[in-house]
């Protein structure tokens, strides 16, 4: 039997996100899962692991980490609690919409069919569709295929920017300890202390092969996040499921020092995308 752990490194730093935090964890708290490993950063910090701790006793495996060299580095620290076949990446303000059996029963598809990575939300209802053109094996809960770079090409000229790997995702113990353990890419594209650089863009191509699995009906849903295009999924609060008792802000992470900014900008995109190729053998083994 496929066994789940529950991984999070967030930044719980209003009453807000504690909220939006708890009712995310209600939604799937009767998982089946070995154990929660969670490090909470931020002025809620110490709220937020003592809440998560009242329900979980020792399945909690709490960490309090915001060093200087980023959340990768922190997030390395924490892999050794990790004991499932799987791992959840959890995203404190993500709404799961099924029964957490579901959950579970997903888990064990993917163990029997060999899929390593499942983005969980944000459903779109054409991705089927969009990848119908590649192998695919049917089940009763998500559909699995494999991902080889011819096949990326393929999707491309349907979708640009087709992201290859979400942070909000279940994926294979393997799969989730070497994007943690890799140095990629190497230029970082987001600030040290965010967990951004954990996706996988169109361009990241070096991670393919991977076999994936897609889900056939929604299993988590984005409190204030709208999913652009069509078949894209709408968030909770524009469904009016979900008070809007904060509005998101709209700033940029991706805006580091001057310094930073300026050194990227003198190196061509080209020079950049060679360097990260020539590095892929590290965080492919």
């Amino acid at each position: 039997m496929a066994t789940v752990s529950i991984f999070a490194n967030f930044r719980i730093n209003d009453s807000e996100r504690f909220q939006r935090m708890k009712d995310s964890f209600f939604s799937f708290s009767d998982v089946t899962a070995n154990e929660w490993v969670v490090n909470a950063r931020g002025k809620y910090k110490l709220d937020a692991l003592f809440f998560l701790h009242e329900q979980l006793g020792d399945k909690l495996k709490p960490f309090v980490m915001e060093s200087k060299k980023g959340w990768f580095h922190d997030s390395r620290k924490m892999l050794s609690s990790l004991t499932g076949d799987y791992v959840l990446f959890w995203i404190e303000d993500h709404i799961c919409q099924k029964k957490p059996g579901n959950i579970n029963e997903i888990v064990e598809e993917m163990e029997y069919s060999g899929a390593a990575y499942l983005h969980y939300t944000f459903f779109d209802s054409s991705a089927i569709k969009l990848y119908s053109t590649l192998p695919m094996e049917s089940g009763k809960r998500i559909n699995t295929f494999v991902l080889d770079k011819p096949g990326h090409k393929t999707i491309l000229k349907k979708k640009r920017h087709a992201m290859i790997i979400g942070a909000p995702s279940v994926s294979s113990y393997a799969l989730f300890t070497r994007i943690i353990k890799a140095n990629h890419p190497f230029f970082k594209r987001w600030p040290l202390q965010t967990p951004f650089d954990f996706e996988k863009g169109w361009r990241d191509t070096c991670w393919l092969p991977l076999h994936c699995a897609l889900l056939r009906e929604e299993l988590f849903a984005s409190i204030d996040t709208d999913q652009p295009g069509p078949g894209g999924a709408k968030c909770l609060q524009s469904r009016g499921q979900y008070p809007a008792r904060m509005v998101r802000q709209q700033t940029n992470p991706a805006i580091t020092s001057p310094v930073l900014c300026k050194l990227k900008s003198m190196i061509p995109i080209w020079i950049a995308h060679r360097i990260n190729r020539f590095r892929k053998n590290k965080y492919n083994r």
